[in-house]
């Protein structure tokens, strides 16, 4: 797709996936709905291991003195961002989407309870989000940027998250490299992927990569963890959801 659009400014029902994916802990549903029917409530959620194992990633090879300054290359909804800024980093998000950013923004300044739609079979369901007190408030800034274009000097950043993004840009060498660029020596990425790519995000498969140890070794990248295949889900409906499964690694620039 173009650069310049915005993704989910016209596909609000990805949009409204994304956020139950991510916050499906913090959701309670308060339309009224046959729960008898409802095969796949938010609550399954809390089952998937990919949020709890990135941020078990976070807390064990991010949480250290030298770790001050992080970028959040892909944001999307923001969950990493704001748990990696309550671990006492600060979090500079970027997303070339303004809706996913606009609703970072909003996550920050509710101060509580925020109102969300969640997918349904034929509509969406009212719900609640609840961020967690400890995540207002943090130090945590998103901003509209672009992978492939980090507006941001050189070795600037301590640490970086990058979440299922580089399957979904035009030249993911290039947003490898961007990123390289902006790390400092020494720091870490912790860097995850779906298995399968797609040419409706990357239309030249001769950029597709097999593994990301493989993708670290481009630029030099110590890989000192791996996780070969973690499950991700998103919930199209109440009898419909997608489970990816995912590559993650952490890895140093040395």
């Amino acid at each position: 797709m173009p650069n310049n659009l915005d993704p989910y400014e016209s596909d609000t029902s990805y949009f409204h996936r994304m956020i139950e994916s991510a916050y499906a802990d913090y959701i309670t549903v308060i339309s009224p709905c046959l729960s008898e029917r409802a095969l796949y409530l938010p609550v399954c959620y809390r089952e998937t291991p990919f949020y709890p194992q990135m941020e078990a990633c976070v807390r064990e090879f991010f949480q250290c003195a030298k770790f001050k300054k992080c970028l959040d290359c892909g944001c999307g909804v923001g969950r990493l961002s704001l748990f990696t800024a309550n671990c006492g980093i600060d979090v500079i998000a970027i997303d070339k989407s303004r809706t996913l950013i606009d609703f970072c923004n909003k996550l920050l300044v509710t101060q509580g309870a925020t109102e969300v739609e969640i997918p349904s079979i034929h509509t969406g369901r009212s719900a609640i989000l609840t961020i967690p007190q400890d995540f207002s408030g943090t130090g945590a800034v998103f901003q509209v940027g672009s992978a492939d274009d980090i507006q941001y000097p050189d070795e600037e950043f301590d640490c970086i998250i990058s979440s299922n993004v580089i399957d979904r840009v035009t030249d993911p060498l290039l947003v490898v490299q961007e990123m390289n660029r902006v790390l400092k020596y020494g720091g870490r990425i912790l860097l995850s992927s779906p298995l399968d790519w797609r040419t409706q995000f990357t239309p030249d498969v001769s950029l597709w990569q097999d593994s990301l140890t493989a993708l670290s070794d481009y630029v030099g990248w110590h890989v000192i963890h791996n996780i070969p295949c973690l499950e991700y889900k998103l919930r199209l409906s109440d009898r419909a959801a997608v489970h990816y499964k995912c590559e993650v690694i952490v890895a140093e620039k040395s």
